[in-house]
């Protein structure tokens, strides 16, 4: 700050100086000039001041711009590992426990005796039938041998042994019909007839057939006369 000061006040007293020389300058008188001695004199010569000599400023060099600078390729970040995720163990199935099979108290129903051998039933001149639904021995014998004869179906059944049970018979089965008056007139046939009465008759008396088992053994009676 001192300084700034000093170098104001040491300008100004330099103009001061300069001002006071240049007044007792133009105070001096400009002599006049002889005019006998003009044509002799050669009138001087203002000096011409060249002008100043353009500077041409220093030729800077030229410094080469530096090659572009290709920036690195952007480094992609490797991806983090996969974690798998925890397996979780399948527990196996729940075994059921398979119940017992029921015992079953029921007892088993009575099959029919088979017939009895039919070696002493006589087939000559036997005709044949094919069953349709619905039908019995009873009903069969009925058609074959007449309404009053119903009962002499057991007959029938020795001629066929595939059948147990003289009321239930498949549809489309084949039968032989004998000649009933043949199979009477002859003592072994005649005897086969009756035996095989006395058994369809216990067959109908468990099924709670009484009426029928009580005809069928009438009918045995008389024919062991």
């Amino acid at each position: 700050m001192k300084k700034s000061v000093f170098l104001c006040l040491l300008v100004i007293g330099s103009l001061v100086i300069l001002g006071c020389n240049f007044a007792d300058v133009v105070d001096e008188p400009v002599p006049e000039p002889d005019n006998n001695t003009s044509a002799d004199l050669i009138p001087a010569t203002t000096p011409v001041t060249p002008p100043p000599a353009s500077v041409v400023p220093a030729s800077t060099p030229v410094t080469p711009a530096p090659p572009p600078v290709t920036p690195p390729p952007p480094v992609t970040p490797a991806p983090p590992p996969v974690t798998p995720p925890p397996v979780t163990p399948v527990p196996p199935p729940p075994v059921t426990p398979t119940p017992p099979t029921p015992v079953s108290t029921t007892p088993a129903p009575v099959k029919a005796a088979p017939a009895p051998n039919p070696v002493p039933i006589i087939l000559d001149g036997a005709a044949s039938y094919t069953t349709v639904k619905g039908d019995t021995l009873a009903d069969i014998a009925a058609i074959r041998y007449g309404g009053s004869n119903i009962y002499y179906f057991p007959l029938i059944r020795l001629a066929n042994t595939s059948i147990v049970d003289p009321d239930v018979i498949k549809v489309g089965t084949k039968l032989l019909i004998p000649d009933l008056q043949r199979n009477l007139n002859n003592a072994g046939a005649k005897a086969a007839i009756r035996d095989d009465m006395i058994s369809v008759a216990s067959q109908y008396d468990k099924k709670g057939k009484t009426n029928a088992a009580a005809a069928l053994k009438n009918l045995a009676s008389r024919l062991s006369r």
